[in-house]
């Protein structure tokens, strides 16, 4: 009996483990038959923030971000964040996603007054991981009236340009404190920044009416648009059924731009015979712009490019146009 009841046993215990065996995987297997990720926590980020100076930084707010994506936000204060690191009541960095961060480069901001300011981490490079719990040391460039508002144009080479006309009120950057230079220049921007620029004031917004895309025109810049186009600052375009449409995000070229700033520059008494400028790509540029053109050269609004070329069709960037709209101011 006793041997029997034993033998019994081994044969359950047996059963046991191929059950157990051959169910835990299926357990951790998804509909598709895959395996579920592992659950993943948010990486603990806590430490000081200071200037080149090795000064602490009085306020502000910090923000993590993997990939341009907002993953992690903390205000701090006297310097520090999340410190002392062994205090359980002190609120501390945490980053995280729903997406998988594994092994992914965590990159900071420093926002003070507004303001972003891209930081330096010590250690040097901060690689997430799930649980993680360590020190980040931020530094930054010292905040100063003189540094420019937008913190990818710090360093840009056409900083000093953009924080003039900022601090004229003639352009603007973003909501996230960025002013995103390479991006290209739409008809609604470059419109409210020659309104600006001229100081115009709001123009009839029941003109509008006569572009058929005049419901894609912004609230903000429906002023601006019509005193410029009022003016024949900038104008629509003629579609193929006679239909005019403004074309409110499409970018601007360099012809358009051109065309556009001589314009300003242009009185009855600037009026005068122009010779066509010599481009290796002149025949691109439309008879109807060529005077144009060599006023904006003329006056070093514009110019060519190394290799001869004025690649009228060329879009312009935010960049470019705040260069050139600088110096269509300097001229008058």
């Amino acid at each position: 009996m006793h041997k029997l009841l034993a033998k019994s046993f081994l044969i359950t215990g047996f059963l046991l483990c191929v059950f157990v065996a051959f169910s835990c995987p299926a357990m951790a297997e998804n509909e598709s038959g895959q395996l579920d990720p592992a659950p993943q926590f948010p990486a603990i980020y806590y430490g000081t923030v200071m200037d080149k100076d090795s000064q602490a930084i009085s306020t502000g707010i910090i923000k993590a971000y993997v990939e341009d994506e907002l993953c992690g936000e903390l205000p701090f204060s006297a310097g520090q964040y999340g410190m002392p690191a062994d205090d359980a009541n002190v609120k501390r960095l945490l980053v995280y996603s729903a997406e998988d961060l594994t092994d992914k480069e965590v990159t900071f901001k420093v926002f003070i007054d507004n303001r972003a300011y891209p930081a330096i981490t010590e250690p040097e490079s901060v690689i997430w991981k799930s649980k993680d719990k360590i020190q980040v040391n931020l530094i930054i460039e010292k905040p100063s009236d003189s540094l420019n508002p937008y913190w990818d144009m710090q360093g840009h080479w056409a900083g000093e340009v953009v924080r003039e006309l900022v601090n004229k009120g003639i352009i603007s950057g973003y909501e996230d404190s960025s002013f995103r230079p390479d991006n290209f220049i739409t008809r609604t921007e470059c419109a409210a920044i020659v309104a600006r620029a001229l100081s115009m004031p709001p123009g009839d917004v029941d003109q509008l009416n006569e572009f058929a895309d005049c419901n894609d025109i912004p609230a903000w810049s429906r002023g601006n648009i019509a005193a410029v186009t009022e003016a024949g600052y900038i104008n629509g375009y003629l579609s193929a059924d006679n239909s005019k449409t403004f074309l409110p995000n499409k970018p601007v070229t360099r012809i358009e731009l051109a065309v556009i700033l001589s314009r300003l520059l242009t009185s009855e008494e600037q009026t005068q015979q122009v010779t066509v400028q010599s481009f290796t790509d002149q025949e691109k540029i439309p008879v109807w712009a060529r005077e144009e053109v060599v006023i904006a050269v003329q006056n070093g609004l514009v110019s060519g490019y190394p290799d001869g070329t004025f690649q009228p069709q060329q879009n312009v960037t935010r960049a470019e146009a705040a260069s050139m709209i600088s110096r269509m101011l300097d001229n008058k």
